[in-house]
């Protein structure tokens, strides 16, 4: 009965999430670059800038995006323009705004700086179009997160003031789309074979600069690993991939390990995956959260192995 309870209360809440994201409003969440929250009477009366941390305390209260400080919506604008007119990539937009001194609000000082994630967000959010979008993907009962089609997703024009038009918008999203997803597997491997071609050489920081080729984590995506790409052109040898094979195994036995370890006591044990990104953990019962690493081993030229880091 409390799980038939529970089921049914999540159902009713996210029918309620859903019906108030039709009407514009955002449900949680950070507000990005550029933007902020503001806290709404059931009237629609504005009625004070929410800071980080801040929530709303009245129940019939709604929240909703406005425009940041004046100098974050021009780099914002300036993002936009140096995609579509300058025809800079991602990482480069990254690095101009670096030298140029932009910090991200909100930010510790050591995470301030832009990179590929950061900027690829600010190019690709619907709501710096003014369009409000819920329910990208779920996560129910400490399950991993799982990605929902564009069908099911809540979509709503014209919920908050659009920092870029619709057009700016949608010619970003042509830039991006043509350097990735549009290109098939021969097309990329023919971009490559004209990098290495023009440069001499190969790496992922080379990758990312270009332009006109796509990033090196798509590379990654679709070939499986840059080594594997690489091997597809006959670019390096053999002895030019031993660290990334040593990784891999690495990887190989530190899953095994974990999973040996959660078979011994699956009720007191549980392996906790956020993501490919993320290195897995482990979570023990009533106990703390704990991360597995495999670490490889030198020598110390004394005749002694000691780990390596």
């Amino acid at each position: 009965m409390a799980a038939e309870f529970s089921r049914e209360l999540g159902i009713k809440v996210l029918a309620g999430q859903k019906r108030l994201a039709h009407l514009g409003f955002k449900q949680g969440g950070v507000p990005g670059y550029g933007l902020r929250r503001m806290l709404v009477a059931s009237d629609g009366t504005a009625k004070q800038l929410l800071v980080s941390g801040e929530r709303k305390s009245i129940a019939t209260d709604r929240v909703t995006l406005v425009h940041g400080p004046a100098f974050e919506v021009a780099r914002v604008r300036d993002m936009y323009r140096m995609l579509t007119a300058d025809k800079l990539s991602v990482p480069e937009i990254a690095r101009e705004l670096n030298r140029k001194g932009v910090k991200q609000a909100g930010k510790r000082p050591g995470n301030a700086t832009w990179n590929y994630p950061t900027v690829y967000q600010v190019l690709t959010n619907p709501k710096y179009a003014g369009i409000h979008v819920f329910g990208r993907s779920t996560q129910k009962l400490s399950t991993a997160s799982v990605r929902l089609p564009k069908s099911e997703w809540v979509t709503t024009p014209g919920a908050f003031e659009p920092i870029v038009d619709q057009e700016t918008f949608d010619r970003a999203q042509q830039v991006l789309l043509s350097r990735t997803l549009n290109k098939s597997k021969l097309e990329l491997l023919s971009d490559l074979r004209s990098l290495v071609a023009a440069e001499g050489h190969l790496t992922a920081r080379l990758i990312d600069g270009s332009w006109n080729m796509a990033s090196a984590s798509t590379y990654s995506y679709r070939f499986g690993n840059l080594q594997d790409a690489y091997k597809l052109i006959g670019y390096g040898r053999p002895e030019s991939f031993r660290k990334f094979e040593a990784r891999r195994r690495n990887r190989a036995l530190r899953d095994e390990l974990l999973s040996d370890i959660v078979a011994l006591l699956p009720r007191d044990i549980a392996i906790i995956r956020r993501g490919g990104r993320w290195r897995p953990k482990l979570r023990v019962r009533r106990g703390p959260v704990n991360l597995g690493r495999a670490c490889s081993t030198r020598s110390n030229g004394r005749g002694r192995s000691v780990l390596a880091r």
